[in-house]
């Protein structure tokens, strides 16, 4: 059945002369009658989210391709499609299904989630009311975080509450959103307050708040309304909520990211210095600091026999060619990748001066690496290369053997494509600091920003400043496009996002210029959706139909 997989357990015959207990399987039978098997479930959908990240385009790729902050890249022969992309042209999307992964990858998630939701209530020994319900609290925030992902590129999709064999059809945005925000409130009052390191991955009540704040102004801007789940001010609340915990903390740009921290010490000391190094000026934060509220967990023991653990589309936005240009060890220890998302020049100018987030940030091949784009080694199998690289993610090398992936020695096994260990970030507090002053309409939150990003105060409110500064602080993060999408939405035809797009020069290989142009016609006519894979649709018997976006199509 197309629009959901099987679960997480397998399930025993009904039939009286077969139903013995299975010896080396779980069934949804027999399982679930445990705290610690529900935990040991809620691993199982938290796996969901490592598989999502992993195999998906919509998370990452998609949305940062489709911004102002990259263009497609990736290699000369590769064919077209993420340049197609980026530039809103139509050829590389509609029968292609690229989105296929994303659809199936957060349905089977969603199964494993609405299985454990609906099982809790037969399990007995729980201590109190309270470690059911934070069990509870996790579910529903996972829950709606998939939705939250899934109505956004796709505008409509089935929705689902509960296990099913059925076909369903499309629900309204608005049905959708009515389930988002009544999880996201049930996980805000009941989730646990437990921010410190040892919960670390999992998801407590302040992450509920942050995602509740995010998705009413998601809605809010796109849609052009209010909608009926949540006000503004229930909005306003759950992100003063999160400031005023206390809980979470401002980090040094240079370290809230390993190849920045490496970036930075290196370019210091005159000489490679890991990012792991705690004795170094500017050591790695760490994936736990206090400014991640809530991150999707990779490690590195990925491998190519379906085991999603690791974050694999970190490798595709590294440094193509480094190992071409022999600058895998010779500076500050980048590995080499696929070059996808090259960084706009437009959006590196954007920054202003003295902002320390550019160069923590962003990697200016010709000043990092010696390489002139127009005469580039690195740039020479690479579409749309412009000489700057995204720095945040990127496949970092070991000290000790620069052919290997930082920190993942103890995996004799794994490469700079399937060992990348570092974590997707979802939800920052630099991010709740800036919905802050978006809600209120204040520079509050928005100045402790620009402060620890050594720039001077702004002293009145402005909108499209304030975006500004979010792309800026937020960059190859994966929210920049839709926040170019919520500026003025559907109702103002995304006038913001189409004027953020500007005609840009670049390579495509050494020394071959072109001109990226923007289809933004294309975006509008989109309404900034992407397509529902048409093997769903197909396989769903017409029931599933495509979204208003691309039916004409």
């Amino acid at each position: 059945m197309a629009l959901t997989a099987a679960t997480i357990l397998s399930t025993g015959c009904a039939e009286d002369f077969l139903s013995t207990s299975p010896l080396t399987q779980k069934t949804d039978v027999s399982y679930y009658t445990s705290p610690s098997e529900a935990q040991e479930a809620l691993t199982g959908c938290y796996d969901g989210l490592q598989l999502m990240s992993a195999n998906c385009m919509g998370l990452y790729l998609a949305p940062e391709m489709s911004s102002d902050e990259c263009l497609g890249g990736s290699g000369t022969n590769d064919g077209s499609g993420y340049p197609d992309l980026n530039q809103f042209n139509d050829n590389w999307s509609y029968n292609q299904n690229l989105f296929e992964n994303d659809w199936k990858n957060t349905y089977k998630t969603l199964n494993r989630i609405n299985t454990l939701i609906t099982k809790t209530d037969q399990i007995t020994g729980w201590k109190s009311d309270t470690e059911k319900n934070e069990v509870l609290a996790e579910a529903k925030f996972l829950r709606a975080f998939c939705y939250f992902y899934l109505v956004r590129i796709f505008g409509t999709c089935p929705l689902l509450d509960k296990p099913t064999s059925e076909t369903v059809p499309n629900a309204s945005y608005t049905e959708i959103y009515s389930l988002i925000f009544e999880d996201l409130k049930y996980a805000s009052e009941n989730g646990s307050e437990d921010a410190s390191a040892a919960r670390f991955g999992h998801a407590n009540k302040w992450a509920a708040k942050a995602l509740l704040g995010r998705a009413y102004l998601y809605f809010s801007g796109y849609y052009g309304e209010e909608p009926s789940g949540c006000s503004k001010a229930e909005a306003t609340q759950a992100i003063d909520d999160v400031v005023s915990s206390g809980k979470f903390a401002l980090q040094n740009p240079y370290t809230l990211w390993p190849g920045s921290a490496q970036y930075i010490n290196s370019k210091e000391n005159s000489d490679w210095v890991m990012a792991y190094d705690a004795a170094s000026n500017y050591a790695y934060a760490g994936e736990a600091n206090p400014d991640f509220i809530f991150s999707i967990r990779h490690t590195y023991l990925g491998n190519y026999n379906g085991n999603t653990e690791s974050c694999n589309w970190i490798d595709d936005i590294s440094i193509r060619n480094l190992d071409k240009a022999n600058k895998a060890n010779k500076t500050y220890g980048y590995q080499k990748g696929w070059g996808i998302c090259t960084v706009s020049k437009y959006f590196y100018d954007s920054f202003e001066s003295g902002d320390l987030r550019r160069e923590a940030s962003i990697i200016d091949c010709k000043a990092e690496l010696g390489d002139d784009v127009t005469n580039s080694v690195v740039g020479s199998d690479v579409q749309e290369y412009t000489g700057y690289h995204i720095k945040k993610y990127l496949v970092l090398a070991d000290k000790t053997d620069p052919t290997a992936y930082a920190v993942v020695t103890a995996n004799p096994d794994c490469d700079f494509q399937i060992g990348n260990s570092q974590d997707y970030v979802q939800i920052r507090y630099a991010d709740v600091l800036l919905m802050q002053s978006e809600l209120h309409e204040n520079t509050d939150g928005w100045n402790e920003v620009r402060k620890n990003a050594g720039l001077p105060e702004v002293s009145a409110f402005d909108k499209e400043k304030l975006f500004l500064e979010r792309a800026h602080e937020l960059c190859f993060e994966g929210i920049r496009y839709w926040d170019m999408l919520r500026f003025d939405g559907i109702k103002g035809n995304f006038a913001y996002a189409v004027k953020c797009f500007k005609s840009e020069d670049v390579y495509s290989g050494a020394g071959i210029k072109a001109t990226v142009n923007y289809n933004t016609a294309n975006l509008v006519k989109h309404k900034g959706l992407f397509p529902i894979p048409t093997n769903q649709i197909a396989l769903s018997n017409g029931a599933v139909k495509q979204n208003d976006g691309w039916s004409s199509l």
